[in-house]
């Protein structure tokens, strides 16, 4: 946990001519002591006091030893010598792991220290790609090896990113870890992964979750919250109530704030955020996410022809997407479809319908394909069209489209069918989205189906 940061200068300047600048790195890397010196003594800013004497000058005799800015540190936040054994406590590290990066650190650290002073309710707001559940990995890690929290619940509403997370970050608790399906309550391990689908159902039979006292789990990690637990009718919702005692996080790319859901309702605002949306500033860090490297390389040499030379060494070189697949962003409520466009990638076909145009902050987008990502049995990554993932999934249930229909026609059995296919990660609406629901209703009129 840094504690201070010093600015130097030489002392052809003033011993505060740079603090501003200190101050800055303070506020970024969220460091409460913040000195400046420039060789002849030091100026003191404590950022952690909002009156008083927030600065004051030392000499080098003066300056504080790690253990007084720990103590000052403790003092002002109230932290108890019980709650000290869980702040401090190491992040897990080993030859595979990266130590968090900054702003990883400053979010474990702030939701470690709430949940020591008896906040019960955390939300994260991290743009895709900047390690959330690496984060949530060490906040658990934090919190369950120093024995604050012994039984955890980590809900996400899809297998793929059930599956990559116990293989993935989570690896190096992979012996405390059970992965909750088949609808079986096992309590084997301290650590519960599940889909919200595969814990609720219509009826109370079904509910898996009251298998679980109210009281069983103390910590639950909510991967992508602005998803279904943010609706307060949500029927995922009610496994967070009924384990209403437990501390709850919320991890988000995209936090959702609308009329009938709302993160912050339910978590109050975020802890922490990280977020890649700039202010349009000249100096400020943009990422453009492009079609593939030759159109990003026409995107470099615009960029290169629209800024002045002293600056052209900040624009970085492309890269290029996982299996050359075009990189992809989370943009949450923001899209919204009007209508169709002619595919500008695709064949001219006078046929075709196009593809559906899409809106997102007043700029028009489109999606040019879809991709289905996840491991194989070996470990190693694979990557199919939405389709084929589907045809090859559901084939493994049904032989036929006949006995699909005859099952999906039931409609008793109706929505336990959709719930069984979205544990295997097949969701029909992304699919009707894909193949057109015209396509379906062609096949179902052809065998006497609606």
């Amino acid at each position: 946990m840094p504690l201070a940061i010093i600015e130097a200068k030489d002392n052809n300047h003033s011993i505060d001519a740079g603090m501003q600048q200190g101050l800055n790195y303070g506020e970024i890397l969220d460091i409460p002591f913040v000195y400046s010196s420039n060789g002849d003594g030091f100026i003191e800013h404590d950022r952690t006091k909002s009156e008083g004497q927030v600065e004051r000058e030392l000499t080098l005799d003066e300056f504080p030893s790690p253990e007084e800015l720990w103590n000052r540190y403790k003092t002002l936040k109230g932290i108890t010598e019980e709650q000290e054994k869980v702040v401090t406590y190491n992040y897990y590290y080993d030859q595979d792991c990266y130590p968090p990066r900054y702003y990883q650190r400053i979010a474990i650290n702030r939701s470690i220290e709430a949940i020591t002073q008896g906040q019960d309710k955390i939300l994260l707001v991290m743009a895709t790609g900047t390690g959330k559940t690496l984060t949530a990995f060490q906040i658990v890690y934090k919190l369950f090896k120093s024995g604050a929290k012994k039984r955890v619940l980590y809900l996400a509403d899809r297998n793929i990113l059930v599956d990559q997370t116990i293989i993935g970050d989570f690896k190096p608790l992979l012996d405390n870890i059970n992965k909750i399906k088949n609808r079986t309550a096992d309590k084997s391990r301290e650590i519960q992964f599940a889909l919200y689908q595969s814990l609720t159902g219509e009826t109370e039979e079904k509910k898996l979750f009251k298998k679980y006292s109210k009281d069983y789990f103390d910590l639950i990690i909510i991967d992508e919250c602005h998803r279904g637990s943010a609706k307060d009718d949500s029927a995922w919702r009610e496994i967070l109530d009924h384990f209403d005692s437990a501390t709850k996080i919320g991890l988000t790319a995209t936090p959702k704030e609308t009329k009938v859901v709302s993160n912050s309702d339910y978590f109050g605002d975020a802890i922490f955020t990280y977020s890649l949306k700039k202010n349009n500033k000249r100096m400020a860090k943009s990422i453009f996410f492009c079609v593939d490297i030759d159109h990003a390389n026409r995107m470099r040499r615009a960029l290169a022809n629209e800024v002045p030379d002293e600056e052209e060494e900040e624009i970085d070189e492309p890269l290029d997407g996982e299996d050359g697949e075009t990189i992809y962003t989370e943009t949450g409520d923001d899209i919204k479809g009007d209508g169709f466009i002619n595919d500008p990638f695709g064949k001219d076909d006078k046929n075709s319908k196009g593809r559906k145009k899409y809106i997102v902050n007043d700029v028009q987008v489109m999606v040019i394909n879809d991709r289905v990502m996840y491991y194989g049995a070996d470990g190693k990554l694979i990557t199919e069209s939405l389709v084929d993932y589907t045809k090859k999934n559901i084939r493994k249930e049904f032989a036929t489209l006949d006995e699909f229909l005859r099952k999906w026609t039931e409609t008793e059995k109706k929505e336990e069918l959709r719930l069984h296919l979205e544990e295997e990660g097949i969701f029909l609406e992304d699919l009707e989205e894909e193949v057109g629901c015209d396509m379906v209703e062609e096949n179902n009129r052809g065998r006497g189906h609606k």
